[in-house]
């Protein structure tokens, strides 16, 4: 909600805005304003951009894994069929052993031995065939891997340069705008009145969390003391209760050995009665003085916090009102010196007539960017 002294200065400011000038000086503000924007905008790309490239380096170190690991199931398996084949007797073997057994043995099991040798030699061959096409799919995978492994690291080199490209273009875009947009005076107006609405919004939140606080802490201190004061009731009726039996069993012996008449007992029992109820009235009373003592604490420190909130307050409410004096006073100092340059009293603008008519375009050209910088002043001031 704006203030009625920014509706003064905007009234002011819309009442300046008449020439052709101020329209200009509208247009480059604008301009400026655009240019802010799209720089905003460059750096949220070239922080998309790094994003992006980051992902793209984890799908890419996941896709290594993942090959890394079959290579190495690979690689296992390869090693667990060279051992199984060590265990086998090479050919070479096979016929000595072969030659070995036909010079010993009779013409009858020659025979049957060279049919089951003959049998076996197929099937050896089917044996040694299929691992020389195991292993050969094994060495194309191999190469297939390699080759995606090589094309994937390609891709994504050219990422990484095409992204590191893109963000020495921001990088140089966004040092251009900001060699442009070089600060001026009405920066540290800004940053001024930025500091005190933040300073003014801070004490409003640390005065809204105390009341907060007091609030809870008298709640709880509340409860507090009513579970307290519960606590000590049950505990005393308890104990009341207990000696009460203890000194009517001992009552009762007494008149059981004594043989006490029924209107001495009766006058016994109601004393310790009332004896227990003063008892525990006197607890009652106690309690009650102790949560009416912690209540008048609470309450007389929540009118220091509420004083000093109040003190605070004041404060603020006294910066705020000689920092828009300031304001005003600054406005109305601006004000006089472009009237008295408008009317031709200033003795600047009277030295002025007196130039050459170059260094009177000069002078014109630093009135204009004066002029410029006090309405960017006041839209900031406006904001």
């Amino acid at each position: 909600m704006r203030s009625p002294h920014t509706q003064v200065l905007k009234s002011k400011l819309e009442e300046a805005v008449v020439s052709s000038q101020d329209q200009q000086i509208v247009a480059l503000v604008l301009t400026r304003l655009k240019k802010a924007q799209r720089m905003r905008e460059l750096q949220q790309q070239a922080a998309e951009a790094w994003e992006e490239l980051k992902r793209s380096d984890q799908k890419v170190q996941m896709t290594l894994e993942r090959e890394r690991r079959l290579l190495l199931q690979q690689s296992q398996e390869q090693w667990q069929e060279k051992e199984q084949r060590k265990t086998l007797q090479s050919p070479e073997q096979r016929c000595r052993r072969r030659d070995s057994q036909r010079k010993n043995v009779t013409p009858g099991e020659s025979r049957w031995k060279e049919q089951t040798e003959d049998q076996e030699s197929p099937r050896q061959e089917k044996l040694e065939k299929a691992r020389a096409q195991a292993e050969h799919r094994k060495q194309c995978q191999v190469r297939r891997l390699r080759e995606q492994e090589k094309m994937q690291r390609n891709l994504r080199e050219q990422h990484t340069l095409q992204l590191q490209r893109r963000l020495v273009e921001a990088c140089r875009k966004r040092h251009l705008h900001a060699v442009e947009g070089q600060k001026k005076v009405q920066d540290t107006n800004l940053s001024s009145l930025i500091n005190y609405q933040a300073r003014k919004v801070l004490m409003d939140c640390q005065a809204k969390a105390e009341e907060l606080l007091r609030q809870l802490s008298l709640e709880q201190s509340f409860q507090r003391s009513q579970e307290i004061h519960q606590g000590l009731m049950k505990e005393r009726h308890r104990e009341l209760r207990e000696k009460a039996q203890k000194e009517e069993e001992q009552l009762q012996q007494a008149r059981w050995r004594a043989g006490e008449s029924e209107e001495q007992r009766k006058m016994r029992k109601r004393i310790l009665v009332e004896l227990a109820d003063e008892k525990i009235r006197q607890a009652r009373n106690h309690v009650h003085k102790t949560t009416r003592d912690k209540v008048q604490h609470l309450r007389e420190l929540n009118h220091l916090r509420e004083k000093n909130h109040h003190i605070l307050k004041l404060k603020a409410e006294k910066e705020e009102k000689c920092h828009i004096e300031g304001i005003k006073e600054a406005i109305k100092k601006k004000e006089q010196r472009v009237r008295h340059i408008t009317q031709g009293k200033d003795p600047n603008f009277q030295e002025f007539q007196k130039l050459p008519q170059a260094s009177r375009r000069e002078e014109r050209a630093q009135k204009e960017m004066w002029q410029c910088d006090s309405f960017c002043n006041l839209i900031i001031i406006e904001h």
